[in-house]
């Protein structure tokens, strides 16, 4: 039987627990990351995938309105095209898939 507590939490239009959530954590933990560390091309694969989820939750759930329009805006990227049907940019651009 699922927790009530969690259904409830889920089905809240907006995230309850920004900016103490994990969107924001992997957002932060990326942008301190990307720049400052040599990463594998499968590293970068899981670097895009979870930051495109992340900013996705955030234009859609997040608490404040400044956050939310600045990961839609980001959104707008054609980067994320791939993203949204399932596929890498970074596999696309490293393997020619």
């Amino acid at each position: 039987m699922p927790n009530p507590i969690a259904i409830e939490l889920l089905n809240r239009k907006r995230c309850a627990f920004w900016p103490n959530c994990r969107c924001n954590e992997t957002l932060a933990d990326w942008q301190d990351a990307l720049p400052n560390e040599r990463l594998s091309i499968e590293a970068l694969i899981w670097a895009e995938t979870s930051i495109f989820l992340a900013l996705s939750c955030v234009a859609d759930r997040c608490l404040s309105r400044r956050h939310r329009v600045w990961a839609q805006a980001n959104l707008l990227n054609p980067w994320w095209d791939l993203q949204r049907v399932g596929r890498s940019r970074v596999e696309q651009l490293t393997r020619g898939s």
